[in-house]
């Protein structure tokens, strides 16, 4: 039998009808596929990478791009499993086997190329990418910059004399986001500028208030303003970001016929996946890596999932995607009644109403109603689940056939879109009733293990940090009262001295109305940031915070609760050991990392702690609370689904990009009034997508 053959025998084993017609595909592209939630995409992507090894396509011939470094580790996982089944690999293969492949996202593959094929973009090698906290830093740089010339800036021109201050800074703030918005796009400045005032021409011709006109020339203004000092300021340090790389993949591409001669030449197969959060900048460096005709091109996802299309992801690209249709609607992960649940509420929406449903794979199972109820507001909400969730733990499920399933803790979930709205009500209704838990957020800088120990390295930063005073004190470590710290309230807010002082002061005076445990652990705390303060000047930032953990009785505490099991524990201690590890891995031989400069990178840090990473792999009995973009959900028996309410927009940026009109507008006056050109935008499809 042929290699061909004995392949075609195990697909026929191992993969659907609807799967094998993908991968029978190969060689006849483009081809698009739409794979609904639970119906296998990223098995049937790695049977399509071993397909065409089979066909003697060789690894560096095939390109596969996953939207997060995490898909791509389970996508080369599960290429590995199959190479080991269909014998193109041996059994004891490792993940070695594949380090020559193109398995990644689109920033690792675009880097490689330009790292690899540098000569022929006519790029230099040593181009620094900056991450996203370092292009933060950057971007700060440049607000600051802008900032300062405002008094001087001719954009003001534009608005009325004296503007308020306030608006001011909105409209700067507001300026930012569009920078991050425009810059995901093929655009340049002076193409924007060009769009943009084609399109204040006919909104003039619309009857829109010169008023109006003038506020938008004038966010247009403080834009390209914003734009342009920051690419100054990356072109100072020889750096880009990451939206940068794209840009510069593409351009290069484009500008060096050598390079897509070779990427033409070379990729004989491109697969993309999550292909409806494209964007539109990465639509088009997909495009100029396949050709006109898109022969090798598969792209799979699925528009009911899109999630980012506020990040310039384009509205309708599936249905836009080159190529046949080729459809996985048989679901492997859930019950048929969560899946026609499902398929109810998608089709309400006027876009999906003609959509094929989902098919449960799965055998014939005792049917289980999908619950639904409405409550009046997040606190009720989360006294409701809490007592769901109580009541399931105590009695289980029982079956329409009579048997019985008990429920621990960690069989069961509970999922929102954010936990911005419900997160802090749930916690405290789970505490009320003894119901133990974990948060799985994402964001590292929110585990209260992690902000108790970063409480003394901001301290040691800056005495005048009240707040990381307060959280010091009143740590696991601190334990100090409310009661005690009432006392210190009154003298401070005539003097005003900090907290800091206060309690120094307190001490030194003998600590009157404390109890003598409380002063001398602050007094033991309060000489750990001492030392950091004194350290600081010649000492990295990854060695104060290891002394931190270690000094403060911090990383004892936690070792001591995961090796007792206590709830939490071992979670606890990882997050410590995680935060040790990125403040460590910043630093370089060529780039040592202060106190000052890991506390600017911490304030940056904080807005994209909270990306997404897998839930904790714990054997504890615990409760998880995560976002819906974290989670599958087949990782519990029982899952809630909270804050289920429509979006609504609230606020919104002073200044935003809108891509119908193809103009930078300002979306409001002095006043608070909504702009023409903010009410047509807010009419569009784009208005459904963007976030705050």
């Amino acid at each position: 039998m042929s290699p061909s053959d004995a392949f075609s025998e195990l697909a026929q084993e191992a993969l659907t009808d609807d799967q094998r017609d993908v991968v029978r595909d190969l060689g006849h592209g483009p081809i698009k596929v739409v794979a609904a939630a639970g119906s296998g995409k990223t098995t049937t992507m790695a049977w399509l990478y071993a397909a065409a090894l089979v066909d003697q396509v060789p690894q560096g011939q095939i390109m596969a791009v996953t939207f997060t470094e995490r898909a791509a580790a389970e996508l080369r996982r599960k290429v590995l499993e199959v190479m080991v089944q269909a014998r193109l690999a041996p059994a004891d293969s490792t993940a070695q086997q594949l380090d020559g492949a193109w398995i990644g996202t689109f920033h690792q593959l675009v880097r490689r190329l330009l790292g690899e094929r540098a000569y022929l973009a006519g790029l230099p090698r040593d181009l620094e990418l900056l991450d996203e906290v370092e292009a933060g830093m950057v971007m700060e740089e440049a607000v600051a910059q802008v900032r300062q010339q405002t008094a001087a800036a001719s954009w003001l021109e534009h608005l009325p004399l004296d503007p308020d201050p306030r608006t001011v800074l909105n409209l700067v703030a507001g300026a930012r986001s569009t920078v991050y918005r425009l810059r995901s796009t093929e655009l340049t400045p002076g193409r924007c500028a060009a769009l943009s005032e084609e399109a204040y021409a006919e909104a003039e011709a619309l009857g829109d208030p010169v008023e109006q006109i003038a506020w938008h020339r004038a966010a247009l203004r403080l834009t390209l303003a914003l734009w342009e000092e920051y690419e100054r300021r990356l072109l100072q340090r020889h750096a880009v970001d990451f939206d940068g790389l794209l840009r510069e993949g593409l351009l290069a591409l484009r500008r060096s016929p050598r390079l897509l001669g070779w990427c033409r030449a070379n990729f004989r197969l491109v697969i993309v996946d999550e292909y409806q959060d494209t964007s539109a900048l990465q639509e088009s460096l997909i495009h100029e890596l396949t050709g006109p005709d898109h022969q090798t091109l598969f792209t799979v996802g699925d528009a009911r999932q899109s999630i980012y299309a506020f990040r310039d992801a384009k509205p309708g690209i599936m249905a836009e995607a080159p190529g046949r249709t080729r459809e996985l609607f048989l679901n492997r992960r859930s019950r048929a009644d969560i899946l026609a649940a499902a398929d109810h509420l998608i089709k309400g929406d006027p876009d999906f109403a003609d959509d094929q449903p989902m098919v449960a794979h799965r055998k014939v199972e005792p049917s289980l109603p999908v619950f639904y109820a409405e409550v009046e507001d997040p606190v009720r909400e989360a006294e409701a689940i809490a007592a769901a969730l109580e009541q399931l733990h105590r009695d289980g499920i029982t079956y329409p056939d009579s048997s019985h399933q008990p429920v621990s803790w960690r069989d069961m979930a509970i999922l929102a879109y954010t936990q911005s709205r419900v997160g802090a009500p749930l916690e405290e209704a789970l505490r009320r009733r003894g119901i133990p838990f974990q948060t799985a957020t994402g964001g590292l800088l929110d585990r209260p293990e992690v902000r108790d120990l970063l409480s003394f390295v901001r301290l040691a930063g800056d005495d005048r940090d009240d707040l990381a005073c307060l959280r010091l004190l009143q740590s696991p470590v601190g334990r100090v009262p409310d009661q005690a710290l009432a006392q210190l309230s009154a003298p401070g807010r005539r003097t005003g001295r900090t907290l800091a002082e206060r309690v120094r002061a307190h001490l030194a005076a003998g600590a009157p109305g404390w109890d003598r445990a409380w002063a001398d652990r602050t007094a033991l705390l309060l000489g750990v940031v001492e030392r950091l303060r004194l350290a600081a000047g010649t000492a990295r930032a990854g060695e104060l915070v290891s002394r931190a953990l270690a000094e403060s009785g911090l990383l004892q505490l936690e070792e001591a609760r995961a090796r007792s099991g206590a709830p939490g524990g071992r979670r606890a201690l990882a997050s410590l050991r995680e935060l040790q590890r990125i403040v460590w891995g910043v630093e370089s031989p060529h780039r040592w990392l202060t106190l000052a400069g890991l506390l600017a990178r911490l304030e940056l840090m904080q807005a994209g702690a909270r990306t997404a990473e897998p839930p904790p792999e714990t054997d504890e009995d615990l409760v998880t609370l995560s976002t819906i973009h974290r989670a599958k959900g087949l990782e519990w028996p029982v899952v809630v689904l909270a804050d289920c309410r429509p979006f609504h927009r609230q606020g919104g940026d002073a200044v935003l990009w809108d891509r119908r009109a193809q103009a930078v507008i300002c979306t409001r006056l002095a006043a608070g009034q909504p702009t023409a050109a903010r009410t047509r935008w807010g009419e569009s499809p784009d208005a459904k997508v963007d976030r705050d």
